[in-house]
């Protein structure tokens, strides 16, 4: 406090406002103030004592200001500090100028900024800057996102609510278990770029004529940067949210399985390291090498639930810090209890879920068993209809076109297929518009049929068919669907 002495002592003051101290003697000021900061005297006792007509609270709202050392950056005028109250400090407090207003606040208080004319005028000539600079990276083809990529993206979009495409963000008051990773991968490869929203203060630097900027990727708003012809940018935005239409090889559903797999179970078993081992660059080597041999043969749920079953056995711990190779030790022995249990059906819910295993598994994939589904070569096939729904459909083949409004209520996009009409709705299998002589064709063109009555398993395809339809119901409706607002997107069947 040698410092707010030093202050007291010089005892030039200043009040901005109306203060029941301005007008306090000032060899009177100067001796409260000691007592104030005197810590062993309570504030209602210095108040008491000093005949003050105010509440406690009150009494540091009525202290003085003095004049530092820091200069304005506008005018230069020498700014302003309210003394502190006894249980701040000064290096906490905010420095306003007499002048203009401009205010400098504490780092701590990262959520506020000066509203002062002058660094209003400041953030309007940034955000245009901004916007002139970003509007010369050229966007990103959507189509030529990988199936990573277009993952991550909608795990973001859909984690934090996001529904406009120009401004939004920041990220850094919104954690939970998202892997915050994916905001860094989007941010590198130019698929969210920074929001012309954005002020100044957010920024580490920039120097608009070089085109350098530095920022804090969780502290900056952000905007999408991809592109899909024909599209706008609020049906863009809605597009790459739905996964369920995408195209893509099972080498490369493969390879972004195992990746997730290996990210989730990473960071969870480098927690349980912590119990008994030094996480040396060595052991952490051992680890990784475990993991990625085990996610070949076991799904993460299974290695996470024996890996819980074996620390919290009573001597599982004790037995592996007492040996000469703890880290050998822990992956031997959850390796044996694997190779007896790891393959048991597994039920209840998993701290390793998270935005991007949700819309590869339920979106993607159309299957959010990930306890029990290994390595997927493909979408799931959806399950077999019983026979008398079959029958039920031939008898009741819809004609009426006035349940097109009805049908299409909640739809998010729609593919004209060689099969029919494909309807996607948001969390719920896609439905097929056809009629019976187009689906038996198609079934009997890809695989043998053995019997009459077996045709329909049409579904195996991954599509959900609850009715079949006359020819000029579907071109009606695709007359409707063309006047409508449900994009229409390239489907593969």
């Amino acid at each position: 406090m040698r410092d707010l002495k030093r202050i007291i002592d010089d005892g030039k003051f200043i009040y901005l406002n109306d203060s029941p101290l301005q007008n306090y003697p000032h060899d009177k000021l100067i001796e409260l103030l000691s007592d104030y900061y005197d810590k062993e005297q309570t504030v209602s006792s210095v108040i008491n004592y000093h005949q003050l007509n105010m509440r406690a609270r009150d009494l540091s709202l009525a202290l003085p200001y003095f004049k530092t050392d820091v200069s304005c950056p506008y005018d230069k005028a020498k700014m302003l500090q309210r003394l502190p109250s006894r249980s701040s400090s000064l290096q906490n407090g905010t420095k306003i100028c007499p002048s203009c207003g401009h205010q400098i606040f504490a780092e701590y208080n990262y959520n506020t900024i000066c509203e002062c004319p002058n660094c209003q005028a400041k953030r309007i000539d940034f955000q245009n800057d901004l916007e002139k600079m970003y509007q010369e990276i050229r966007p990103v083809i959507y189509e030529k996102i990988n199936l990573k990529g277009k993952i991550e993206l909608a795990a973001l979009l859909e984690e934090f609510s996001i529904n406009n495409f120009d401004d939004f963000g920041p990220f850094r008051l919104t954690y939970g278990n998202f892997p915050m990773q994916v905001v860094e991968d989007l941010a590198d490869r130019k698929i969210i770029v920074p929001s012309s929203q954005n002020i100044p203060e957010a920024f580490e630097k920039a120097d608009f004529k070089k085109g350098i900027m530095n920022f804090d990727l969780f502290k900056i708003r952000w905007r999408l940067n991809v592109k899909i012809s024909n599209l706008n940018k609020s049906q863009t935005l809605n597009r790459v949210k739905q996964v369920d239409g995408i195209d893509a090889d099972d080498d490369e559903i493969k390879d972004l399985y195992r990746e997730i797999a290996l990210g989730v179970l990473d960071g969870y078993l480098e927690s349980f390291y912590e119990i008994f081992s030094k996480n040396t660059e060595e052991e952490l080597d051992e680890l990784y090498a475990s993991v990625a041999a085990w996610t070949q043969e076991y799904t993460p749920h299974a290695i996470q639930k024996i890996n819980n079953e074996l620390i919290n056995e009573s001597n599982s711990v004790e037995k592996i810090r007492s040996s000469d190779e703890p880290t050998s030790k822990y992956l031997n022995m959850l390796d044996r209890k694997l190779q007896k249990r790891g393959h048991q059906k597994i039920t209840g819910n998993s701290s390793l879920v998270n935005a991007v295993t949700q819309v590869f598994f339920e979106q993607f994939l159309g299957d959010d068993d990930w306890d029990n589904v290994l390595i997927p070569v493909g979408r799931q096939s959806a399950r077999r209809m019983p026979p008398f729904i079959l029958d039920t459909m031939l008898e009741n083949i819809e004609t009426d076109v006035k349940v097109i409004p009805e049908l299409i209520g909640n739809a998010q996009s729609y593919s004209i297929t060689k099969l029919g009409v494909c309807l996607n709705y948001p969390k719920a299998k896609s439905k097929l518009i056809t009629d019976e002589l187009t689906a038996y064709q198609f079934v009997k063109d890809q695989s043998e049929i053995q019997a009459a009555d077996d045709w329909w398993e049409i579904e195996k395809f991954g599509y959900q068919i609850d009715s079949f339809y006359s020819l000029n119901f579907i071109l009606e409706l695709i007359k409707y669907l063309k006047k409508s607002s449900v994009q229409e997107v390239l489907q593969r069947i």
